[in-house]
C-alpha cells in the first residue's frame, strides 16, 4: 500500500510463505506516507522478514483483529510519523518462536492495545522480561496478554482458535478465510498448489563497484546510486563547487533536520577478504556526522563505526576517545576491516590531517559479534540545525 487512501480497508486475505530476494519479505506493508487504512481480519503467517511493517511518514491506520505468525527475521517493525495521529494496533495475535518481536527497537509513537503475543517455546517471556526494551514496552500496552492463543495445530498452520483461546477475553473476533482468493480465477484451474519444497534462496549479490569524487555530476545535483532520507527534502544533500578536497566538486550537507536526517547509505555487498572504505571529510562548526559499515541482515549487526561530536572529537565503537578533529578543514578518512572467513570481528581508523605526511591508525576497535559480510555503508547528520558538513572521494576497496 502507498499513498495516502482514505476509506480503503484491506481484510479476509491470507498472505503466507513470502520470500524475498533482497529487501521486502513482509506481509502487511504500509509504505512510507500510505495513511488512513484499516487492516482487519487477515492471517499473515511463514514471512522472511515480519508480517507488519509500517512507514515512517505513515498515520492514521488501523491494524486489528489480524493473526500474524511465524516471521523469520522479525514479526513487526512500527516507525511513526512525528506528528499526525500515530498507527492504532489493537486485539491482534502475535505468535512466533525466533527473534525478537520488533526489528530495532519499539516504536517512539503509536496506539498498542489488548494484543495478544506468545513465542512458542518460550511461554510468556515477551511480558515478563522487564529489563528489555520490549519487556519495559509491552508492560505499558494497556491490556496486553502473553499466552498461548491455543491454535488448532499452529505446526500444521491451522489457525482456528479454540474455544477457550484467551485471545477471545481481549475482544479477538475469530474470521473464516476458508474463502480467500481471487474474486475471479484466470482460467479454470483451482488455485495453484504449494511448492513441496523451500524457495530456493537468491543468488548473490554482484560485488559493484563503489567511487564517487562528484566531478562528473552537475552542481545542484543529488548523490547517484545510493538512498537518502531527508524527509522528502533532497536540497539537503547536494553537489557544491564551493569546496572539494581535490578537484572541483564535492557533496554538501545541510543538518536542517532533528534526529540523524539527512541519511544516505548504499548497499555494496562484500562477503571475503580485507576491505577498506575511504573518504574525505570537511566538517563545519556544530556539525555531527557519522559513518558506519554494516552488514546485509535486516537485524543489522555493525561495523566499523566512527562518530565526529559537534566539538570534533572523533570516537570510534564502544565510544572510544580517537583524536580531535579541526573544523573547516578536509582531513582524509579510512575504515579497515575483514569479512568472511578472514573476519576477526575488528576494524581499524586511519586520519590523514592536513599537513601530516602519515595517517595517524587506530588498531583493534571491537565490530558487533554478528558482523561478518559487508551489504551497508552509511552517514548520519547529529548535528545543530543548520550545521554543514561535506564528504568527497568515496571509494570502496580491497585493504592493503
Amino acid at each position: 500500500m502507498l499513498g495516502e487512501q482514505p476509506g480503503s480497508v484491506e481484510r479476509f486475505n491470507v498472505m503466507h510463505d513470502i520470500r524475498r530476494a533482497r529487501y521486502g519479505g513482509w506481509g502487511v506493508y504500509f509504505d512510507s506516507g500510505s495513511s488512513h487504512i484499516l487492516v482487519e481480519n487477515n492471517l499473515v503467517y511463514d514471512t522472511e522478514d515480519g508480517g507488519l511493517i509500517h512507514g515512517g511518514r505513515s498515520m492514521n491506520n488501523t491494524v486489528r483483529n489480524n493473526i500474524f505468525a511465524f516471521g523469520e527475521k522479525t514479526q513487526l517493525t512500527v516507525d511513526t510519523a512525528p506528528e499526525g495521529e500515530p498507527i492504532r494496533v489493537e486485539r491482534n495475535i502475535f505468535v512466533w518462536q525466533e527473534r525478537d518481536l520488533f526489528l530495532h527497537a519499539p516504536p517512539a509513537r503509536g496506539h498498542f492495545a489488548s494484543n495478544l503475543y506468545w513465542r512458542v517455546g518460550h511461554g510468556a517471556q515477551p511480558l515478563q522480561a522487564a529489563d528489555t526494551p520490549t519487556g519495559r514496552w509491552l508492560a505499558q500496552e494497556p491490556g496486553a496478554c502473553a499466552a498461548d492463543p491455543l491454535f488448532a495445530d499452529a505446526a500444521r498452520r491451522d489457525f482456528r482458535l479454540a474455544d477457550g483461546s484467551p485471545a477471545r477475553k481481549l475482544g479477538f473476533a475469530p474470521f473464516d478465510v476458508s474463502a480467500a482468493g481471487r474474486r475471479l480465477r484466470a482460467g479454470s484451474t483451482d488455485a495453484l498448489p504449494r511448492p513441496p519444497e523451500a524457495y530456493a534462496p537468491a543468488p548473490p549479490e554482484p560485488e559493484r563497484p563503489l567511487a564517487e569524487d562528484f566531478e562528473a555530476l552537475a552542481v545542484g545535483q543529488g548523490l547517484l546510486g545510493w538512498h537518502l532520507a531527508s524527509g522528502g527534502r533532497n536540497e539537503l544533500v547536494q553537489v557544491t563547487d564551493a569546496t572539494a578536497a581535490g578537484g572541483r566538486h564535492a557533496l554538501r550537507v545541510r543538518d536542517e533536520l532533528a534526529d540523524y536526517e539527512p541519511h544516505f547509505y548504499a548497499y555494496p555487498v562484500r562477503r571475503q577478504g580485507a576491505v577498506a572504505f575511504s573518504c574525505d571529510l570537511r566538517v563545519g562548526e556544530g556539525a555531527a556526522p557519522s559513518l558506519e559499515l554494516r552488514d546485509v541482515d535486516p537485524w543489522y549487526s555493525s561495523g566499523p563505526l566512527v562518530t565526529i561530536a559537534k566539538d570534533g572529537l572523533m570516537r570510534g565503537a564502544h565510544g572510544r576517545e580517537l583524536l580531535k578533529i579541526p573544523h573547516q578543514v578536509w582531513f582524509h578518512l579510512e575504515l579497515r576491516t575483514a569479512v568472511g572467513k578472514a573476519g576477526t570481528g575488528r576494524y581499524e581508523v586511519r586520519v590523514r590531517l592536513p599537513g601530516e605526511a602519515q595517517a595517524r591508525v587506530f588498531t583493534d576497535l571491537p565490530c558487533a559479534p554478528g558482523f561478518k559480510t559487508l551489504g551497508w555503508v552509511g552517514f548520519c547528520s547529529n548535528g545543530e540545525v543548520g550545521s554543514v558538513y561535506e564528504v568527497d572521494n568515496l571509494v570502496l576497496t580491497p585493504a592493503p
